[in-house]
Parts: C-alpha cells; structure tokens; sequence
C-alpha cells in the first residue's frame, strides 16, 4: 500500500462533484511497483485532466476505505483522495468484496455490495488489466480473473474504458471471442503497443473508430518523480556534486533470479540468468562505474518474487568474485513507485527486468536496456524508439544478452540523444490518452457508451 499521509499535510487537495470514475485493474497494494505505478499514474492523470472527478479505486483489500495519493508542484503538493473499495476472487460468498456477491448485487441495483454500487453510480469505469494480462498466455483462470470485471460492467449498461494495455495473444478461440466482445462493447480503447494495437483492431473488426480507438503508450510514463524522505543517505549521495564516476542502475528480478528452474519452465529462459548479469555488473566496475542495484516488487524475504532478495544475491556474488563492493549499493525497498522512479532517474544508465523499472528510466530521459522475459518489453520499448535496447534471454544466448547490455551501457550518450528525440512525442500521447478518458467520462464523445 502505498502511504502519502505525511505528504498531504498542507497539501492542494482536488476532486469532488465532477464525472464519477472507477478505476479496475490496478490495485495499489499488489507490493509490485509495476501495478502501483499503473495506479498512481492512472488517479493523478485522469485527476490533472478531469479536476473534479470522484475517483474510486478497486483493490484487494476488505470493505470500503479512504485512499490518496500526491504529486509535488511548483505550489506544493498536489493531494488527490480516492475511495478504495475491495474486490476479490473469493469462495467466500458471504463477503460483500467476493465477486459472485458484486454479480449477485448487480442484478439487484447494488444491494450490499459498494463495488456493484460504484459500478452503478460510475459516469465511466476504466480498466487496466495490470497492463498485460489481457490475454490467454497465462492461462484460463488468469484470463477469466481479468475479464468478469468488464463483462459486469458491461451487462450493466455502463461506459467501459480499456485503458492502455496489451492486447493478445489469444491462444484460445472461445477466449479470443470473449475478448472480441468486451473491446467491441468498450466506449474507448487504448494500446500501450503497436502489435496490441493490431490484436484490438483484428478484435474491433469494423467497429474501430481513430477517435475511440488509439495506439498509446504506458500509462506509468505519466507517473510524477518523488525524492525519497529517508533513503539510508541513498539520496544524498544521487545528488552529491562529487559524485565523479558514472552510476549504472540495475534492477535484478526475483522472478528470475531466485529459481532458474522455474524461470526455465514458465518463462522460456534458456541463457543464464544470473551468468550475464554478474559479467555486466563486473564490466560496469571494471570500466570505472559505480552500481546500484534496483528492487522493483516488494515481497517479504525469502518469497521467490522477491527482488531484494535478487539483489542482495548478486552483491554478495560479486563480493566473491573480488569486486570492489565500495562500488555497489543496494537500494532500499521503497513502497512508493514515485520514489523508485526518483531514484532510477538519478542514474547515467539502466537495465532492468521488470518491465515498469525500464519505463521509470525511459520516461525520465535515462539511457535504458532491459533484459526481457516477455515480448511485452519490447513492444513497449518500441514506443520509445528503443527496440533495440531490449535482450531476449529466452531466444539469445547468455553472451549474446550480455555483449548486448555491455553495448548499450557503454554507447549510453547515443542512446540517451535518441530517446530525447522520441519522448515529446510519447508525452503528447500520454496526454491524448488521459484526456480521452475523461471525455468519456464526461459524456463528450460521439459515440460514447456501450456499443
């Protein structure tokens, strides 16, 4: 969860009588920065675009509670309150937040359930599906935890946005069809990706309307850069002017790192993981930068998830291997994707695994690479105009992956002039796409609602 109270105090604080606007799809207490970062940007977006919007946000959480979020501005902070609502897949029926009690409630105009009263009292609900898991590569009980949101919303006759996100594979055609049905019904639309973009206009078939239906980008390269209160001096040595050596960050996955055999078996990973991340932290010192390394999913230690954990393993490798560890630094485990987006943005280049620790250095101007165990990261990158700086270790080999990475950090200048190219572009869309939602919202849009 993330927690703003200390910031709020004597903050500007906004929303209230406007459009009502349910945001699904993006719980901010996951403890994966990615999905927290989809949250934040999407409250703090539709708010800058959409003022006096009452903003409610479906969590994983029990009953009904109050929620904020801040950004800092030339003024202070800008404070915007939500309302949290729990939503879960639960066998225990009886609880108002299982989602056979929201369907149930549905039909009987919200009756004891705050989840199907904020869908029934919504101007728009906009959904996110954690930015790529609208499709069936995860299998069906995924698939089927991301679409009975939408398809409620939807049977109830309300305004559905699909706010950008990946779109496919479909695998399945009766998942396919499903799929097909809830983007043609949505009021708009939105790709994060150029191949997501074609799996949703194949889907829309000839319901695709330009002006419904875009191409965008993440919606986290919108998130605002918060500088951490208390870092363990981590803060103070980004901005000290003395700091003489060029700082490479690196975000170590978890996911990946803590269990090779399961990244293997679920994920494809054929080169070695840990292998190619250990030759481009020791090129990194041996080329006379510093390294910081970047957990980017909170998990308690010892959880396989865990990216703490990660990187706490490849620093102690690296100090058994006789690297220089005065030269090493690992990052706290910040809750607050604001904070891990400040400290990312202070770095001269950066590789990550997670996809959203990549997009907190992209959308910042920091030459970024990353390491990809989805074709998500790629079509992302593509965004940016920098496909070319993603390595595939499930379809290249670990020296290949490596030579890679070592390329692109020691080419950052070239790759950082090339982002500063693409990113006015990337911002204009990302405000495009926020200010969709709020037409939508707001009732503006020609052909809006329920199709």
């Amino acid at each position: 969860m993330c927690r703003l109270g200390d910031a709020e105090r004597g903050g500007i604080r906004v929303g209230a009588g406007g459009p009502k606007i349910v945001v699904v799809g993006a719980a901010p207490d996951t403890g994966n920065l990615g999905v927290s970062a989809l949250s934040q940007s999407l409250v703090l977006g539709i708010s800058r675009v959409c003022p006096d919007a009452e903003l409610t946000v479906f969590d994983h959480g029990l009953g009904v509670r109050t929620g904020s979020y801040s950004e800092q501005t030339a003024e202070g902070d800008r404070v915007v309150e939500f309302r949290r609502v729990g939503v879960r897949m639960s066998r225990r029926y009886h609880r108002p937040e299982s989602l056979f009690r929201v369907d149930l409630a549905l039909r009987m105009g919200g009756v004891g359930s705050p989840a199907a009263r904020a869908i029934l009292e919504a101007d728009v609900v906009c959904d996110v599906t954690g930015g790529d898991s609208f499709t069936d590569l995860y299998g069906p009980k995924r698939f089927d935890s991301g679409v009975i949101e939408k398809r409620l919303v939807l049977r109830s006759g309300k305004r559905l946005v699909l706010a950008p996100q990946t779109y496919g594979p479909f695998t399945d055609p009766g998942r396919k069809a499903v799929a097909g049905e809830i983007v043609r019904g949505a009021s708009a639309v939105m790709s994060r990706d150029a191949e997501g973009f074609a799996n949703m206009r194949e889907l829309l078939g000839d319901r695709f309307g330009p002006t419904r239906h875009l191409e965008g980008v993440d919606v986290a390269f919108a998130l605002p850069t918060r500088k951490p209160g208390t870092s363990n001096g981590l803060a103070e040595f980004l901005e000290s002017d003395v700091r003489a050596r060029p700082l490479a960050g690196l975000n170590v996955s978890g996911l990946i790192w803590n269990d090779p055999e399961r990244a293997r078996r679920d994920y494809g990973i054929t080169a070695d993981y840990q292998g190619l991340l250990k030759t481009l932290a020791r090129t990194v010192i041996d080329d006379g930068g510093d390294l910081l390394l970047v957990p980017h999913v909170v998990t308690p230690s010892g959880h396989f998830e865990s990216d703490l954990d990660a990187c706490e393993g490849l620093a102690r490798e690296l100090a058994s291997a006789g690297v220089d560890t005065s030269r090493v630094t690992v990052a706290p485990a910040f809750d607050d994707p604001q904070q891990i987006k400040w400290v990312v943005s202070k770095t001269d280049w950066f590789c990550g695994t997670r996809m959203h620790s990549t997009i907190a250095g992209l959308s910042t101007g920091v030459p970024t690479s990353a390491v990809a165990y989805s074709k998500k990261t790629r079509g992302v990158f593509a965004t940016c105009g920098q496909a070319e700086q993603v390595a595939d270790p499930r379809t290249e080999q670990t020296d290949t992956v490596a030579e890679k990475l070592i390329a692109s950090w020691r080419n950052r200048d070239g790759v950082a002039a090339l982002l500063a190219e693409q990113l006015p572009r990337v911002r204009e869309l990302s405000a495009s796409q926020l200010s969709l939602i709020a037409r939508v919202a707001r009732g503006e849009l020609d052909g809006s609602g329920p199709a």
